[in-house]
């Protein structure tokens, strides 16, 4: 539990449940004061939760069910913080039967794959509201082994709310649904409806491109320099290895730039510059080959002071 502040007395309970009665283990109660310094704690295997030691204030209260199936709700079961109760609290005062019943909420779910229709595990997928009722929401899940994800506890207006889905994965570039690499780029938006499992299919993940090189300095390779590619918002790090070759992949296609840096050299971009003026657009699916680094070695300056 996170404390807001002064240890006194001044405690706020209640119990959170299902619509239908159960009750709700594991979810995040969590009180909000007027400068939104907050309190945080769990509920118990019957639901219940308690916040004491909280200073005298003015509190909304708001129940986060993560992970589980079930909508955040405000005190006295609004969606919003405006909207919410303001519960006043003064010392010493024990402030319970603040009960909330979750609404059952939506959920999406789908496959990811490669380019080859084959499943890829482990990628974490984020569900994020994109209207203005669930603006503020995000969800995460993770692929199994057969490439199955499902994003639960999704809210929705009565006529159901919009979704974007992103996903992240090593080796492989952020991306969203619908083949966009930026949020900004018309995401594929996913109608999500209360109490119903919303199937978006395959979410196909793109390659991206690759990106390689070598780190000289006089003719020389340079082994150990650490390397950075940029391309479209996303930055892959390497080290140079003794022939002073580098690879990244996983990057979004677009316009990239390269940099070296190393101990006893000078930072340089691609090939030979001080500052980054060399961008190389390549394509999706590309292998960008011979983006060389020449590094110099550093300069010193030295003299006396008199």
């Amino acid at each position: 539990m996170i404390l807001l502040g002064s240890a006194l007395a001044a405690s706020l309970s209640g119990v959170v449940r299902e619509v239908d009665g159960g009750a709700l283990e594991g979810v995040v109660v969590t009180a909000y004061d007027e400068r939104l310094a907050y309190a945080s704690t769990l509920t118990d295997e019957e639901g219940q939760w308690s916040l004491e030691g909280l200073p005298a204030g003015r509190y909304r209260v708001r129940a986060v069910a993560l992970g589980q199936p079930y909508a955040d709700r405000f005190i006295p079961g609004v969606w919003d913080f405006c909207t919410a109760e303001v519960l006043p609290l003064s010392e010493d005062e024990e402030l319970a039967g603040l009960d909330f019943a979750l609404p059952p909420a939506g959920s999406l779910t789908g496959v990811v794959v490669d380019a080859l229709g084959q499943p890829l595990a482990d990628v974490e997928l984020s569900c994020e509201g994109a209207d203005g009722r669930t603006g503020l929401i995000q969800r995460g899940a993770e692929s199994d082994e057969q490439g199955a994800f499902t994003c639960v506890g999704l809210d929705a207006s009565a006529q159901g709310s919009l979704y974007a889905v992103s996903a992240e994965l090593p080796g492989w570039p952020d991306q969203y649904l619908g083949g966009v690499y930026r949020d900004s780029d018309g995401v594929e938006e996913v109608q999500v409806q209360l109490e119903q499992v919303t199937d978006i299919g395959d979410f196909v993940l793109m390659d991206g491109i690759q990106v390689s090189g070598t780190v000289l300095s006089d003719g020389v390779p340079v082994q150990g320099a650490f390397v950075h590619v940029y391309s479209y918002g996303q930055v892959e790090d390497t080290v140079s290895d003794p022939q002073g070759a580098y690879a990244v992949d996983g990057l979004p296609s677009g316009d990239i730039v390269a940099w070296a840096s190393l101990d006893g050299y000078g930072l340089t971009y691609h090939p030979d510059n001080g500052v980054p003026k060399t961008v190389l657009a390549v394509e999706e699916g590309e292998h960008a080959q011979g983006v060389d680094i020449l590094l110099p070695v550093e300069a010193a300056l030295t003299g006396r002071i008199h």
